[in-house]
């Protein structure tokens, strides 16, 4: 599959691919981690989740972004340190990525029939924190 993908100059289209993404994290997406499936179940959920988003969005006028927010993956390392601090700017962070996914849970959730795939994706996103 390795000489097919270099055939099809994937390496250059994931690139362009890339310049469309809302956020540092789906511009490593599309670069490192988007390949092509080898299971069909995979790619079927994958086209699901992408129809029933754009049906969310033409039929029912929900739509949600992630456009604007920054990585939170170092700060959440650093959380995993026994004893660590984080400055108020990385806490901000990670809470507005907290938020925009608790968004998202809360405008696929009424449509949860509408959309299963998707609330397959997002009914696990908590509502609360607790200790």
């Amino acid at each position: 599959m390795a000489y097919s993908l270099e055939t099809l100059e994937f390496a250059r289209l994931l690139e362009l691919v890339s310049r469309n993404a809302q956020t540092p994290m789906g511009v490593d997406r599309f670069r490192y981690f988007l390949r092509p499936f080898t299971d069909r179940r995979s790619l079927e959920t994958s086209l699901s989740a992408i129809s029933e988003t754009i049906k969310l969005n033409e039929e029912k006028q929900v739509t949600w972004s992630f456009s604007g927010l920054g990585d939170p993956s170092d700060a959440v390392a650093i959380l995993k340190i026994n004893n660590a601090t984080l400055e108020p700017t990385l806490i901000l962070e990670i809470s507005r990525v907290c938020n925009q996914a608790l968004f998202a849970r809360s405008a696929i959730q009424p449509e949860k029939e509408f959309v299963p795939t998707l609330w397959q994706i997002v009914e696990h996103i908590r509502r609360r924190y607790s200790r």
